[in-house]
């Protein structure tokens, strides 16, 4: 459904558009059913020529990082399950409910995790250079540094300043 973007600054100029362009109505020739719908494309061109529609809105995403569609499987199928159990309450469909939520936390736990795999596995390997590695995952997680890369990075008891050792902390803290 189109939505207007009514103004109230416009509706002395859309009187006068309408103003401008007089209907030529001949009573006696034409039946209801064709003056109204003269009158009705008068008003509605008027209406667009003045007015305009507004933007539709894009759909709302799901604002869950790492969404997909095994997420939105997971989540019809618990919904489905709760429409179910709450129209027909019964053990075995509260045991399904229950089993459908399970299985959709548990896919929204570990759909996130594997997808970073994923993306680690995919764009990145042994030979990429940390400064790119570095960038690429402080706009993964939203942060602006300013600062350069350090150059030792230290993980507990490790402490490590050779480019092999900084990505197999970097990994291992990530992917484990």
């Amino acid at each position: 459904m189109k939505l207007w973007k009514f103004q109230d600054k416009l509706w002395n100029s859309w009187k006068h558009n309408l103003d401008q362009k007089p209907l030529e109505i001949k009573t006696s020739d034409e039946s209801v059913e064709l003056l109204s719908n003269k009158i009705t494309s008068a008003i509605m061109a008027s209406s667009e020529r003045i007015f305009g529609y507004k933007q539709p809105h894009p759909k709302r995403q799901n604002s869950i990082p790492g969404w997909n569609s095994k997420c939105q499987k997971a989540y019809l199928e618990k919904k489905k399950a709760k429409n179910n159990f709450s129209r027909y309450p019964s053990i075995e469909n509260k045991i399904v409910f229950k089993q459908k939520t399970a299985e959709f936390k548990k896919t929204l736990r570990a759909e996130p995790q594997d997808g970073w795999r994923r993306l680690i596995e995919d764009k990145f390997g042994h030979n990429t250079p940390v400064q790119e590695l570095w960038r690429n995952f402080q706009i993964f997680s939203g942060k602006k540094r300013r600062n350069p890369i350090p150059s030792k990075i230290q993980m507990g008891r490790t402490t490590e300043s050779s480019n092999n050792g900084k990505l197999n902390l970097f990994l291992e803290k990530f992917l484990m």
